[in-house]
């Protein structure tokens, strides 16, 4: 897992393990095997990309309750630890 100095913006990316749905928690299984739990704050967006559709433009706003383990994530933030992320945008 890449976590840079600083604070700096960086993505996450990866298929969701675990959905917090009380704590607004998403915990994302990198491909390096690493898990990071992403905090979802408001107002930050989660955005899904319908299936067969290849434009990310495309994109509809959901909850975090219609994301589903197995689902692919991209998420920008800050790393607050090696494991926990502050997303800005899902």
């Amino acid at each position: 897992t890449n976590f840079p100095a600083g604070g700096a913006a960086t993505n996450v990316v990866g298929k969701v393990s675990k959905v917090d749905v009380s704590g607004n928690h998403l915990t994302i299984k990198t491909a390096d095997g690493a898990s990071v739990t992403a905090t979802i704050e408001r107002p930050s967006e989660i955005k899904q990309v319908p299936a067969g559709e290849t434009n990310v433009k495309n994109a509809v706003i959901i909850t975090i309750a219609q994301v589903t383990v197995g689902d692919n994530a991209i998420i920008r933030g800050k790393y607050v630890s090696e494991t926990a992320f502050q997303a800005q945008q899902v």
